[in-house]
């Protein structure tokens, strides 16, 4: 192994991390709000959180994805720490999809389909990996539901 590569390897393979947080915790004001002593994430990985409201899961994904800095640990990806001055790239390789709409305030087929044509180099060719992609997540029933509604978690009205 290079320097700066992960050694960490995803339970039952040898598949390196493709994100990894290590000894992580998360401030706001003045007290940790997330303590995460090891996460692995391979590549391929469909990976759920669940938990009751408070419990931290979308600061996890705003740490996973860069977007909260962390006050101590790391942030690694494809084996490379991520720093401030390679976050740019790295943000380039996330999507995070958080539960009040800040840019895409359409229906969830929408949205998902936007994230696919930003990816593709021909947009109409994402949209047969929108339907599989509601699929496989289980969310298929929720496509034409606006995206200020899909949290069950927000009042309704």
């Amino acid at each position: 192994m290079t320097t700066g590569e992960s050694e960490a390897t995803v339970a039952g393979g040898a598949m390196p991390a493709l994100v990894e947080l290590r000894d992580a915790v998360v401030v706001r004001g003045a007290r940790p709000v997330l303590t995460i002593d090891g996460l692995s994430i391979a590549d391929g990985t469909t990976l759920a959180l669940v938990g009751p409201n408070g419990a931290g899961k979308s600061t996890l994904l705003l740490a996973l994805a860069s977007l909260l800095r962390l006050a101590r640990g790391s942030l690694m990806f494809r084996g490379a720490t991520v720093g401030r001055r390679t976050e740019l790239a790295y943000r380039r390789h996330i999507g995070l999809v958080l539960p009040d709409p800040l840019l895409l305030d359409t229906s969830v087929f929408a949205n998902v389909a936007a994230g696919c044509d930003f990816a593709a180099s021909r947009p109409p060719a994402a949209r047969p990996q929108v339907a599989a992609w509601l699929d496989r997540l289980g969310v298929a029933h929720l496509r034409d539901r606006p995206a200020r509604q899909i949290s069950a978690a927000r009042p309704s009205g």
